[in-house]
């Protein structure tokens, strides 16, 4: 008997069993839980007898898509369906199946440098251009010039970008600066004067070039004594890394 069946019986709700189960130290082996789900899918099938009786008869014969396309089931539920029947189609005629339905090396596709309507049947066709987007719509989503967003580069660190034209965004304290303080250079660098990445107003920008940059984004910026001290610990840390590549 299942959990459902044994709590029914005497009364109790199956997580009682259950937890029953965990204080006798009882285990369910796995093919007895897979015997009771398979006996529960059998009451719940939407497959009748002469569904059952034409897979025994024809699963050997004829691929699952297609019997299932047949019958009126989706590929999923039948091959449960087979399984639950015991029906296993041979690993070799499968793999035939599936090789007979694969392009081989060199074949040409049969709508190879053909228009969509050259080929499709024409009744699908008028169906299919009733929901494609015509040339020249946007999607319903699409953002204006000017719009303002907020994003986050490959370490984490968010910056405001704003839409200049369509496929155009660019980072808005560069904007900002070019239009409120001055002309930029494409090796200039502008950076914030708190730190704040997402303050962009002219009072926090400043410009300075790639190699001061650099400059402030490298150990140097702490002085000689503290740049060289870093580099022999680094030189000792791989010394030690190379002497134990395990720990």
């Amino acid at each position: 008997m299942s959990s459902r069946d044994i709590a029914k019986s005497i009364g109790k709700s199956k997580t009682y069993v259950q937890n029953r189960y965990k204080v006798m130290d009882l285990v369910v082996p796995q093919e007895v839980v897979s015997k009771f789900r398979q006996s529960k899918a059998r009451l719940k099938t939407s497959f009748t007898a002469k569904d059952d009786a034409y897979l025994r008869d024809n699963y050997l014969k004829t691929p699952v898509k297609i019997m299932a396309k047949i019958l009126g089931h989706s590929s999923a539920p039948t091959f449960s369906r087979l399984k639950i029947l015991k029906l296993e189609v041979p690993k070799e005629l499968a793999l035939s199946r599936k090789q007979k339905t694969q392009f081989k090396k060199g074949e040409v596709p049969h709508n190879k440098g053909k228009n969509i309507s050259e080929w499709m049947d024409p009744e699908k066709y008028e169906s299919l251009k009733a929901n494609q987007f015509k040339k020249g719509r946007l999607p319903h989503n699409t953002l204006q010039d000017g719009v303002i967003k907020k994003r986050e580069d490959k370490t984490g660190v968010s910056y405001m970008y704003i839409r200049i034209a369509k496929a155009n965004w660019q980072l808005l304290q560069r904007e900002v600066y070019r239009k409120e303080i001055g002309p930029l250079k494409p090796t200039d660098v502008v950076r914030f004067k708190n730190g704040n990445t997402l303050d962009c107003s002219t009072g926090n920008l400043e410009k300075i070039t790639k190699a001061e940059n650099m400059r402030r984004n490298s150990i140097h910026r702490h002085g000689p004594e503290v740049a060289k001290a870093q580099f022999l610990i680094k030189k000792i840390e791989n010394k030690i890394n190379h002497k134990n590549p395990q720990s």
